[in-house]
Formats: structure tokens, sequence, C-alpha cells
């Protein structure tokens, strides 16, 4: 037989207070307000080796395929053979609406969503770096 007193402590997980960042309060963004450096000088030191590497190596292949090498990113158009295979209603779509129309038909509502994404305002400080230009001109 166990005899004897018994007392619930309060455990507390979190790290003590100050020993961590997020333990100070938020006032403002830091980027609106930075308490570090901004617009220290940034030096050149030229193009990747591994760039380099790969224009080399892009060199070399069109040596060997004795034409210019060229990458288009514009969109192409839908091949022309191209068949796509109707599969039906996927079944977790049919059993989602199921649900649905059950929910709906036990609780005498109707069920409406708002699918119009509405736009979102950032606020943004742009600052150009003096170095970006000479590092654009180097590549």
């Amino acid at each position: 037989m166990l005899i004897g007193a018994s007392s619930a402590l309060k455990l507390n997980y979190r790290p003590p207070a100050g020993t961590v960042p997020w333990h100070s309060a938020a006032s403002r963004p830091t980027w609106d307000t930075p308490d570090h450096p901004v617009n220290y000088y940034v030096p050149n030191f030229g193009v990747d080796h591994n760039i380099l590497t790969t224009m080399n190596s892009l060199k070399i292949a069109e040596r060997g395929a004795k034409k210019e090498l060229k990458a288009n990113f514009a969109q192409m158009e839908k091949p022309k053979d191209m068949r796509v295979v109707d599969l039906g209603k996927d079944e977790d779509v049919m059993n989602a609406a199921l649900s649905i129309k059950e929910s709906e038909t036990e609780n005498n509502k109707v069920m409406a969503i708002d699918l119009v994404q509405k736009p979102v305002q950032y606020k943004t400080a742009f600052v150009q770096d003096s170095e970006i230009g000479e590092t654009n001109d180097s590549l």
C-alpha cells in the first residue's frame, strides 16, 4: 500500500529569458531600421571559377558539335501529337465532394467559400548598391 502526499509541478520547457534572441520583444522590422552594418564595401573578385569552368566546357562542346549552342527560354507550343488521357474525376475529389454534401444536408447549411485572391501589399525599400553594376559588368 502506497500512502503519501502528491503535488503537481508546472514544468517550464522554455529556455530562461535572455538566453535566446526570441525572448526580446519585437519592435520594428530590422529591414526598416537595420541593427547591422549596411552599405559596406563588397569587393569584386571577378567571375567565379565554377562559372569559368562551365563556360569553358560549353566552348569545348560547341567545338565538338561544330555549332553554337543557344538556350531558348521562350514558351514552346504544345506538341501537335500530344494526347491527354481523360481518367475521369479523382476518387479523393469525389469523396471530398460527397462528404461536403452530406455535411451540408446534415447541418442544413450550404458551404460557401471565397476563391478570389486578395492582393498583398508589401512595404519595400530598395537600395541600389554601387558594386552591383561593377559585378554585372564583369560577367
